[in-house]
């Protein structure tokens, strides 16, 4: 059995939208947009043809890429938080060079670094996995420290 791919309830909700949006909006468009093309003789060939083919093609992989997204996903939920335990939906409170930040360590699919949400690939979300409150962890990129003070879990 496939290991489920855990989401935060908000990025789930973003991906249904998208789904939707893709399967009411989008693709009814473009099938009436090759509808009218194909009605006015336009030929194959044509870039204009050939673009739109393009772009029904690409919406239907997205779709069926959604749908499956969806079918193996599991959203993380904030009560079974551990305060002794960071992993993947943990709320850390942490101090990086004397100022306070909220992160949220989550999956690379949802990572968003100016939100705060903190991939659990990346060398930040890796040190945090092993974090404690009260404790600081660090890491190097390019040879370049970082410490983040860890204030908070959940």
């Amino acid at each position: 059995m496939k290991e489920k791919i855990l989401l935060t309830k908000e990025k789930k909700v973003a991906l249904e939208l998208e789904l939707k949006n893709l399967i009411e909006v989008k693709k009814p468009e473009i099938s009436a947009a090759l509808a009218l093309a194909r009605q006015n003789d336009l030929s194959d060939d044509t870039d204009d043809l050939s673009i739109m083919l393009v772009d029904k093609e690409l919406i239907e992989d997205r779709i069926k890429e959604l749908k499956e997204l969806l079918a193996n996903s599991k959203v993380i939920d904030k009560k079974s938080c551990n305060p002794n335990f960071v992993g993947v939906g943990t709320e850390i409170k942490v101090e990086f060079n004397g100022k306070k930040q909220d992160l949220k360590l989550v999956t690379t699919l949802e990572s968003d670094p100016m939100k705060g949400y903190i991939s659990e690939g990346s060398p930040l979300g890796k040190a945090l996995l092993k974090a404690q409150v009260g404790k600081t962890v660090s890491y190097k990129v390019k040879e370049k420290k970082f410490e983040y003070k860890i204030l908070e879990i959940c």
